[in-house]
């Protein structure tokens, strides 16, 4: 294994865990009967439409590259829309800032074999018969000078398929 695989949980604005607040009985109730639900709290992360930075990625975002070969920027999408991909896992290759840039020959099948065990850690399923396939997004040489590690694992429809219309999750 290449390193700490990062999971997505549900948390507030400031990484702790997300809490409703407590509601005071209004006072034209008398303090009796349940009091209105509290309002949904406002979304934490980017909005489907919305362009980001590739780095700006999180584990469950739903996106659209632009059918681009280089990525610098992709589209949020809604999961349960029509979307190209979306990203199940992240985690950081061990070599320190000092090391050389290994290259995509050995990047590459190592990060896929790890993220298809993210997929299955995130379904409970083999990825294979899905008609769904990995596919890893990682440092190039001049961003590994800069100290990227990052590798995003993202799960995406085969060739030839219809484009993913449901989180990974639901597969």
């Amino acid at each position: 294994m290449l390193g700490s695989i990062l999971i997505a949980s549900c948390s507030g604005p400031s990484g702790a865990p997300a809490s409703v607040p407590p509601v005071a009985p209004s006072p034209s109730s008398g303090g009796g009967g349940s009091p209105p639900p509290p309002p949904p709290p406002p979304p934490s992360g980017p909005q489907a439409g919305s362009e980001i930075k590739v780095d700006d990625l999180n584990i469950g975002d739903c996106a659209d590259s632009g059918n681009s070969s280089v990525l610098y920027s992709v589209v949020i999408m809604d999961c349960t829309a029509a979307h190209e991909f979306e990203v199940i896992g992240k985690y950081d290759r061990p070599e320190g800032t000092s090391a050389a840039f290994p290259g995509r020959v050995e990047m590459l099948p190592e990060a896929r074999n790890t993220c298809r065990d993210v997929f299955f850690d995130l379904t409970g399923k083999a990825i294979d018969g899905l008609g769904l396939e990995i596919d890893v997004m990682y440092p190039s040489s001049s961003t590994w000078e800069l100290g990227d590690r990052e590798i995003i694992c993202i799960a995406q429809a085969m060739e030839g398929e219809p484009p993913l219309a449901r989180p990974v999750s639901d597969f």
